[in-house]
């Protein structure tokens, strides 16, 4: 805990940073230390500063969610990959996908922004596991959703499914090895699917009403316009199959 508060405070002094990302991929794994650290960060941490995490809906609950946010947080990424159960059990991903719109709505009603991740492809997953899954997050109304083909290792390769591209020799190209499922067709079902369901979420009349109308009660209608429409056009380039500029 001190050598945390300790860095945070170092940044500020060394950089004057005033906000901060917590690359833990499991932010509140263990509940009684993040709940700590909430309590402890706004005086023993730097002065006003903004912090954003990842974590699983399953290890976040409405009591850490609010001292999250009276602690600086403004935005979650919540890991959810996929709301069909039998594509969960194939990738061992123990997530009960009861937990996922409790904790979106509390995770909101606590003023935090929430980021959805979704994987299109899980092994044991089908085009119409992919098509109920974004019809669940769509109901669930996170604020944001990002959507990511799986890819893996050449010699990882599980049972039920088998490699669909070639990898192009880039560590930071999210376009190498596509692995997909028995029930895929193969890498541009996937891409479709993957263009789909970003039309689908960020193109909806309620979507973008509520967008709206958030930022014009914030009071600060021009930087989050300017947010707002620099997310769109990435929305969009990825919806229409194009790599987002460097």
């Amino acid at each position: 805990m001190e050598s945390v508060l300790a860095e945070l405070n170092e940044l500020h002094t060394l950089y004057g940073t005033r906000s901060v990302f917590i690359a833990d991929p499991t932010f509140a794994v263990q509940r009684d230390w993040a709940l700590e650290f909430c309590r402890r960060l706004p005086g023993e941490g730097p002065p006003g500063l903004r912090w954003s995490c990842m974590s699983r809906t399953d290890r976040v609950d409405p009591e850490l969610l609010q001292a999250m946010a009276d602690a600086g947080c403004w935005n979650i990424l919540f890991g959810i990959e996929s709301l069909n159960p039998v594509a969960l059990k194939a990738a061992s991903k123990a997530l009960d996908p009861a937990t996922v719109g409790p904790a979106i709505a509390a995770a909101q009603a606590a003023g935090l922004e929430v980021i959805a991740s979704i994987m299109i492809g899980l092994p044991g997953d089908t085009p119409e596991g992919v098509a109920s899954t974004i019809d669940q997050l769509i109901a669930f109304e996170p604020d944001f959703a990002q959507f990511f083909v799986v890819q893996i290792g050449e010699h990882e390769v599980p049972e039920g499914g088998r490699l669909v591209s070639d990898w192009d020799g880039s560590r930071y190209d999210f376009w190498g090895h596509v692995f997909a499922p028995d029930a895929f067709e193969g890498k541009e079902q996937l891409l479709a699917l993957r263009r789909n369901a970003y039309w689908r979420f960020y193109l909806r009349p309620r979507y973008i009403r509520r967008k709206v109308g958030k930022m014009v009660r914030s009071g600060e209608l021009g930087p989050q316009l300017k947010r707002a429409l620099r997310g769109g056009l990435l929305a969009v380039r990825l919806a229409v199959g194009q790599r987002p500029s460097a």
